[in-house]
């Protein structure tokens, strides 16, 4: 949830607390004042009956208004009390009725004065209305006038925050950020600035550290490598023949492993800039002319199933190593006499190959390092990984009768 979503629902909710509560208040001061008013106005009324009633000593009658009447004994109940009086057959009207004893020579007068309130429930209501709808107009007004203030306050922020998201440590341009004239957003920016220089710094140290070490490295190992090859060319007693020999296949592999993650290290970097539409139904029909005699050699069957062409815009090189590490891995761990099975569409790429019935982690399959024998420095399957997480392929493990690698189009390739 977005801060000024969160920020507006909060102001919602406290509107619709404030406006329920000020209703209930309002409802409550407004009876009270117009029934204490009535009760007032009703004992005026009253008191000037009693003045009539000294001077006259006459009855009245005005129903349902007032009511002056002779009674032989102090009544029970006086004072105030609400009551229904019929205007009709069907209509009953709400009074306020105020009673009191007057004692004029002996004589006992009844004085009744009523005052109609239906009209003033009315008004009440209205009052209250009136209230909470000026207060809501204020509340609304102040809303909308707040909400647009803060897009203009907040947009320099979501810029900002834009410029963040689409930073690239290896991008040539620093990260710049505008000022927001908000001491804390400012002081934020600051330090965001501060910190993206310092790690523009490191990685580009390591970078560069990572590069010399991968090439320095290439050198001695190349010498090493000749040096021992030219030995073999000697005669040389059996024992030491095998320990040059396997020195010579491990300097390889020392050589193959520095190169796996040199590539790696590119593609984490996003070293493979250039791209063009690849064709990925040739370049497997491509790869399969160039892989037939080890094909052969081992016996496999190649079976390509092409129901659509793949197309996907990304780097010729990276592809091409995508597809070698996928025949590698369904070649290096296939069984003799097995099978190779591609099946291609408009939107995935399956390579499925017969191999040992136990299934594999898929959890772990594309980690640096995991490798299901020890000929392989599982590096294949991550650097395939990484490849398809540039371009926004998806890439998973299935096991069914076969081991199959399933790359798959996302939405956002």
């Amino acid at each position: 949830m977005k801060f000024l979503t969160k920020i507006n629902r909060n102001y919602f909710i406290i509107l619709a607390i404030s406006l329920v509560v000020v209703s209930i208040l309002g409802y409550i001061v407004f009876d009270y004042s117009i029934w204490q008013d009535a009760k007032e106005s009703l004992q005026g009324k009253a008191n000037l009956l009693t003045g009539y009633i000294n001077k006259t000593h006459d009855t009245l009658s005005l129903e349902p208004i007032l009511k002056i009447q002779k009674i032989s004994k102090m009544p029970s109940q006086l004072g105030f009390k609400q009551v229904n009086m019929a205007e009709s057959k069907d209509e009953e009207e709400l009074y306020l009725e105020y009673s009191t004893v007057n004692q004029v020579d002996g004589d006992l007068y009844l004085i009744t004065v009523r005052n109609p309130m239906e009209e003033t429930e009315d008004l009440i209501i209205a009052l209250v209305f009136f209230f909470i709808s000026i207060i809501g107009i204020i509340f609304l007004a102040a809303y909308f006038f707040t909400k647009k203030m803060n897009k203009t306050v907040w947009s320099v922020f979501e810029n900002n925050l834009q410029q963040i998201e689409q930073f690239n440590l290896n991008a040539d341009k620093s990260l710049t950020l505008n000022t927001t004239h908000i001491e804390e957003f400012d002081r934020l920016n600051w330090v965001i600035q501060q910190f993206s220089q310092r790690i523009r710094q490191d990685y580009n140290n390591l970078k560069e550290f990572t590069e010399n070490a991968s090439h320095e490295m290439q050198t001695p190992v190349a010498i090493a490598l000749l040096n021992l090859e030219e030995i073999l060319q000697h005669e040389l007693p059996e024992e030491v023949y095998k320990k040059t020999n396997s020195t010579i296949q491990a300097l390889k592999r020392l050589s193959q492993l520095n190169q796996s993650l040199i590539l790696l290290s590119k593609i984490e970097n996003n070293q493979f800039k250039n791209t063009s539409k690849i064709n990925f139904n040739e370049l497997i029909q491509k790869k399969n002319e160039e892989l037939l005699p080890l094909l052969s050699a081992r016996n496999l069957k190649l079976l390509l199933r092409t129901v659509e062409e793949f197309y996907m815009d990304m780097n010729p090189e990276l592809a091409e190593i995508l597809i070698n590490n996928l025949f590698s891995n369904a070649i290096k761990h296939n069984v003799k006499n097995g099978f190779i099975e591609i099946h291609i569409t408009q939107n995935s790429m399956t390579f499925c190959n017969s191999g040992e019935g136990n299934a594999l982690n898929p959890k772990t399959i594309f980690e640096r390092f995991s490798k299901g024998n020890s000929d392989s420095f599982g590096l294949g399957l991550a650097i395939v990984k990484k490849i398809c997480e540039m371009y926004y392929m998806e890439i998973r493990y299935e096991k069914n009768d076969y081991h199959c690698f399933v790359i798959e189009k996302t939405n956002k390739s």
